[in-house]
């Protein structure tokens, strides 16, 4: 899968390809900051760049954060209340929140919980950070 992204710094905006997927926070230290990002079909990242931003422009390209476009929530995710993409920290402070209240030691259900940490930890395999 490709993605189409413009950022912006400077006052300026710039157009590049990638095959690495959103994460938020990568390089809190640079100048830049991502505006859009948007998916693309195999025959759509053969086009140039500014045809892309006219595509995204008129709004004929599909934006990356739309529901709509999103594949199907892994099950592992659905478990600890959460939907792609996300990032490590969010799966372990979900499964610490769900933990607390279904803990064996408050009154929560044992199978329930391993199920829960199974969860965390296939959950963890799917991010990358």
């Amino acid at each position: 899968m490709k993605y189409f992204v413009i950022t912006e710094w400077s006052g300026k905006r710039h157009c590049h390809l990638t095959d690495e997927p959103l994460r938020l926070k990568q390089c809190p230290d640079r100048l830049e900051h991502e505006v859009e990002r948007y998916v693309l079909t195999d025959t759509q990242a053969t086009f140039k760049l500014s045809f892309l931003y006219n595509l995204a422009e008129q709004g004929l390209l599909q934006r990356y954060a739309e529901p709509a476009r999103q594949a199907a929530v892994p099950e592992c995710l659905k478990q600890l209340g959460l939907t792609q993409p996300t990032t490590r920290q969010e799966i372990d402070r979900a499964f610490r929140v769900l933990a607390k209240v279904h803990h064996p030691d408050h009154g929560g259900d044992r199978n329930f919980m391993i199920r829960l940490y199974n969860a965390r930890e296939r959950a963890r395999k799917l991010v990358l950070a």
